[in-house]
């Protein structure tokens, strides 16, 4: 099997967002995992920032802090993510929310965007954030729950 081509260039084009955003992980620092994204991913996750984070960004007004976005299949595993996570392709993103009423702006600016796929509204007793997916190469499901209970 042949080894993922590695992204040549570590960077993504974008307004608000760098790349290191979309990899940095304390699990994966902790356990000395390299969380470096293939080229492939590299392009979904350009893909997701440019037609899904960039406008999200703009409808905001304010920064959206990005708090997992892609997971090589090791980290994905250690951190407790699904066998078939989109994060591991760099088609998906969670969203740092500071309140309920910040999920519910973010969530209903979410459905205004056409390429998003899904939003969850996840939590579980100790965290919250909003979990987004997209597809460049799949016609959007646009589904939406404010109400996912995280495992």
């Amino acid at each position: 099997m042949a080894k993922p081509q590695i992204a040549k260039t570590a960077t993504i084009k974008s307004e608000f967002f760098k790349l290191s955003e979309f990899t940095k992980s304390c699990t994966a620092a902790k356990y000395h995992i390299d969380n470096t994204p293939p080229a492939d991913v590299v392009k979904n996750l350009q893909y997701g920032v440019d037609m899904v984070l960039d406008p999200l960004r703009r409808l905001h007004g304010k920064p959206v802090i990005i708090g997992s976005g892609y997971r090589c299949p090791k980290l994905n595993k250690l951190v407790g993510g699904v066998a078939n996570s989109w994060h591991m392709q760099g088609n998906a993103a969670d969203i740092h929310i500071n309140s309920l009423t910040e999920a519910t702006e973010l969530f209903n600016l979410l459905k205004e965007i056409p390429s998003v796929d899904t939003v969850l509204f996840e939590h579980s007793p100790s965290a919250q954030w909003l979990h987004v997916q997209w597809d460049m190469n799949k016609t959007p499901r646009h589904h939406f729950n404010f109400n996912y209970i995280a495992k």
